[in-house]
């Protein structure tokens, strides 16, 4: 146990936010949104999302089948991440 805690403590906030994510993905089934849906929950048109995708940015994304789809976490993860204390 004490290995697993100072493994912990060695990561940083992002690698251990992936970690749970992660796991807990092997759990649930993510709330998937068609990008109409993910531009309004980010507050963004869907042609920046599309432009996001085209440039390698923006949140992570699923393509399936020929459809784009964003898991609701992934987009509470890449909103959390641009979070700012100024």
């Amino acid at each position: 146990m004490h290995i697993a805690y100072k493994m912990v403590n060695e990561m940083n906030e992002q690698t251990l936010r992936r970690v749970v994510r992660d796991e807990l993905a092997s759990f649930i089934v993510p709330h998937l949104l068609s990008p109409e849906e993910a531009s309004e929950v980010l507050r963004v048109r869907v042609v920046t999302m599309a432009n996001w995708r085209t440039q390698g940015c923006g949140p992570t994304y699923i393509k399936a089948e020929g459809k784009v789809l964003y898991a609701l976490a992934d987009l509470h993860l890449y909103l959390s991440e641009r979070k700012t204390n100024t």
